[in-house]
């Protein structure tokens, strides 16, 4: 018996029996494994008809000069947000206050971009979807910006809010936060 369950977030599991999954890996009948493996590509169609349908309703960035189109939803999806703000002639403006190039992607668990910033120096940036996933014990004394979609609402970590930018105060150091979510809107405006 197949279960396919989908639940509010678009998680899917897929329950295929035991005996599928054996026959798939032992069977020696190429009847019993051509319709195991159309039975799991069956199963994965769908998936991507779901993952389609989820993005879909994912909510509009509601600006038509960059090439995202879509709200980020995690870290990577962000990371690329701000990379083509970046990039854009229209929206360089807005990050080149805070930041002017990449430099490199570490490799490291340190920093998630090493960038330069309007003063040309070196500094090391952490990238979330929203800053109130920060944990309070969360190792960040060598970050110096973190880029964020939102920060959310009753953040006790904000510490004071200057344009677009915040800034947060974890083990005594002042880190500057930018929110592409309020330049969005910023550039809605204008």
């Amino acid at each position: 018996m197949e279960n396919i369950f989908i639940d509010n977030k678009i998680n899917v599991t897929i329950n295929i029996p035991k005996t599928t999954l054996k026959n798939i890996n032992l069977s020696n009948r190429e009847g019993k494994l051509n319709n195991n493996k159309n039975k799991i590509m069956q199963y994965k169609n769908i998936i991507n008809l779901i993952k389609i349908k989820s993005l879909s309703e994912q909510m509009d960035l509601g600006i038509d000069i960059l090439p995202i189109v879509k709200v980020p939803n995690n870290k990577s999806e962000v990371m690329v947000l701000f990379a083509s703000m970046l990039s854009n002639k229209y929206t360089e403006y807005y990050i080149n206050k805070y930041i002017c190039k990449i430099l490199q992607q570490p490799s490291n668990n340190v920093a998630d971009m090493v960038c330069e910033d309007s003063k040309g120096n070196i500094c090391l940036c952490k990238f979330i979807s929203n800053i109130s996933k920060i944990k309070k014990n969360s190792n960040l004394i060598d970050i110096d910006y973190i880029i964020c979609w939102e920060c959310g609402k009753n953040n006790h970590y904000l510490l004071e809010e200057i344009e677009d930018s915040h800034l947060l105060k974890i083990n005594q150091k002042k880190i500057n936060i930018i929110e592409l979510k309020a330049i969005i809107e910023k550039i809605k405006q204008n």
